[in-house]
Order: structure tokens, then sequence, then C-alpha cells
């Protein structure tokens, strides 16, 4: 025997859920969003590292992919364990991002404790202040220039940067990230530029 009545029919009734939601169907989409997003977000905060708020991003880009890429499910009854495998998939994929952050986190110390045994802690904090606000100044007023404002200069976190902004934390966390880029080469130019002048004295 193949299984359980009651099994066969809730496979068959997922199945049609499913197929309307590919039609375009937003009830159906919703349903289906509905039905699985607590069991994917307790997928991804059984992940290391995955908290609430970011593992409530990563459902919901779950399924913004889910939900594009429906046309490609060949057998629609089986939607659970498809969209449980593309939710592994971007919470490993976002531990591996978070892992290249801390790498650049590491660098950027580097970089400080390089600036503070040239010119001492005030001094390194100083010139990383300045770059900031270089950086913010020729930057185009976009949502980045907004972020690194936010968390730079006003000393709001990136919950606090989410709310402010209307976006997911995640989307924040991004974009500081990029910002922080920005400012390690500025501070590297100034680094170097310090020990040029300091070889020429």
């Amino acid at each position: 025997m193949s299984g359980h009545p009651d099994e066969a029919s809730e496979r068959k009734a997922l199945g049609e859920l499913v197929r309307r939601a590919a039609a375009g169907s937003a009830p159906a989409q919703a349903e289906l969003f509905a039905r699985f997003r607590l069991p994917l977000i307790r997928l991804c905060m059984s992940f290391p590292g995955i908290g609430q708020a970011d593992a409530q991003d990563l459902v919901q880009e779950t399924f913004l992919r889910a939900l594009g890429g429906l046309g490609d499910l060949r057998e629609a009854e089986r939607f659970a364990g498809w969209i449980f495998a593309i939710a592994r998939r971007r919470c490993l994929s976002w531990l591996e991002k978070r892992g290249r952050g801390y790498a650049q986190r590491r660098r950027f110390a580097e970089y400080a404790k390089q600036v503070s045994d040239a010119k001492g802690d005030e001094g390194s904090k100083e010139m990383e202040r300045r770059v900031v606000r270089e950086v913010i100044e020729d930057m185009p007023d976009t949502n980045l220039k907004q972020t690194g404002r936010l968390f730079y200069i006003e000393g709001l976190d990136s919950a606090q940067i989410a709310l402010r902004l209307g976006k997911p934390q995640s989307t924040i966390t991004t974009w500081l990230s990029r910002f922080r880029v920005k400012v390690r080469k500025r501070l590297l130019v100034a680094i170097l530029e310090l020990r040029q002048g300091g070889g020429a004295s």
C-alpha cells in the first residue's frame, strides 16, 4: 500500500493549491505562505547564527524565489520538499556571506591598528571619522548614503535603520557592508598617505 488516505488527500490538496498559485492566484499564494511560513522560520533558525529577524527575511526571500520558479516544479505535490530545499540553500548562502563579512571586519581591524600605531588611538579615531564624512559627502543621495549616515553619524543600529527606511534588516546589513567597503578603501589610502608623509619628514 502507498500510504494513508489522509496523507494522499493532503498531498492532492496541496498540489491543487500550488497549481492555483502558479497560475497567479493571489489567495492561493497567500495560503501557501501562511501554511509554510512558521515551519520555514524554524528551519532557518535551526542554523547556528541565524536569529528570528534574519530568519523572517530569509523566508520572505525563499517565497519570492519559489513563486518565481513554480513553473519549473514538475510535480506540484512535491512543493513542500522543494521549498524547504530552497530555504536551506538561502540559509547557507547567507551564512557564507556573513562569514566573508567577518573576514572583512578582521582586515579592517588590521587597518585600524596600523593607523593607531602611526598616530595613536585618538588620531586613528579622528582619521576614521574624517574618512566616513568624506565617503558620505562624496556619495550620491541614495539609500546606501542614508544607511551610512544613520549608522555612523546618528548612531542608529541596523534594526532601527530598517524601521526608519522601511526596509528588511538583511537589506540594511548588506548596505552597511557595502558602505564599510568604501570606508576601508578610503582609510587604506589615508594610511598610505600618512606613511609616505612620515617617510618624507
